[in-house]
């Protein structure tokens, strides 16, 4: 339910590298990630899989058209009423 984190650079490369130096300080005994997809991101995705798998991380994926916005950027995703309080 949080505003969504950014990670800003020049390239998808530079994006990646500070995401996964943020990842070094999550849990994966306690979280999980779910990566969507947009066109033109499959290499970079199976790439961000791949290391959080290695990190022992569980991955889902999504994929999503070029032109939506799954997560608000400024109130962060749904809290969906009845749910399991996983946002699933």
């Amino acid at each position: 339910s949080a505003k969504p984190l950014s990670f800003a650079g020049s390239s998808g490369e530079s994006r990646r590298r500070q995401f996964l130096a943020w990842v070094v300080n999550r849990d994966s005994s306690r979280e999980y990630f779910v990566l969507l997809i947009k066109p033109g991101g499959a290499r970079l995705c199976h790439e961000m899989e791949r290391e959080l798998r290695d990190k022992g991380f569980d991955v889902g994926l999504d994929l999503l058209g070029a032109k939506q916005t799954p997560i608000d950027p400024e109130r962060g995703a749904p809290i969906i009423p009845g749910g399991n309080g996983e946002g699933f």
